[in-house]
């Protein structure tokens, strides 16, 4: 699931930026996503002692299902000229 979210978040962000802004701007995002992996680790690390199992898992699922319908609440996006 988390799979084709990241991919469907990526081919939005295609559509949506033109070369000028993906160059200057895709850096950024994908240091934001890699930052949050790493902190969301860590976090998960840090409570694993504190929380159940099962738990952290429903957690997880609902932060991912929360990702999706951001996307899935975000106008669509004119086509980029090319």
């Amino acid at each position: 699931m988390s799979t084709a979210v990241t991919v469907q978040f990526w081919l939005y962000l295609a559509d949506t930026f033109d070369v000028g802004a993906a160059k200057r701007d895709f850096p950024r995002i994908a240091a934001g996503g890699l930052l949050g992996a790493v902190l969301g680790s860590a976090a998960a690390g840090w409570m694993l002692p504190a929380l159940p199992t099962r738990s952290l898992l429903l957690g997880g699922a609902a932060s991912s299902l929360a990702a999706a319908l951001l996307l899935l609440a975000q106008p669509a996006a004119p086509p980029v000229a090319q």
